[in-house]
């Protein structure tokens, strides 16, 4: 979303997602330092466009309360600088690819345990369907997959016996 936020000139929410990246990604981050530039590059750029937009419309308002409606030209500036979406190494793919084999089985694992001791859970987090589980898991971090199955577990042993 950061990426999308970048390219559109809306700064003010390409400063919050890439901050939110930054702080939630530090795998991605890490690994590419290519890429940890530029999104570092892109997030201070979008920080200081917000700020200029800030004080441009401080002036012009403080300018408006004392009766000066003078013509000006404001946002020249230089080019953005280039923000890419990273490149996924083929080690990070692999890992990647084995943390969603294991969280998928266990998703599986847990809907059958809700199954047997009659727990009738709904929705997207209980189903057998390990491909679904799977697919779902590679568009999300660890630290989301994991959330999901501590409160699958923690469901679980509110209704198992």
């Amino acid at each position: 979303m950061g990426y999308s936020a970048y390219y559109k000139q809306d700064w003010a929410q390409a400063a919050i997602y890439l901050y939110a990246y930054i702080q939630k990604a530090p795998v991605a981050m890490s690994s590419d330092i290519g890429h940890a530039g530029e999104v570092e590059k892109a997030y201070m750029y979008s920080l200081d466009k917000v700020k200029q937009a800030i004080n441009e419309r401080d002036q012009l308002r403080a300018e408006q309360s004392q009766g000066g409606t003078e013509q000006r030209t404001v946002g020249i500036t230089k080019q953005p600088p280039t923000l890419d979406k990273p490149q996924k190494s083929p080690q990070t793919v692999e890992a990647n690819t084995k943390r969603c084999n294991v969280y998928a089985r266990i998703a599986v694992a847990q809907n059958e345990a809700s199954l047997l001791s009659k727990c009738s859970f709904t929705g997207l987090r209980w189903g057998s369907d390990y491909d679904g589980h799977f697919r779902w898991c590679l568009t999300v971090s660890g630290n989301v997959s994991g959330f999901e199955t501590t409160e699958r577990q923690r469901m679980l042993s509110q209704c198992a016996p």
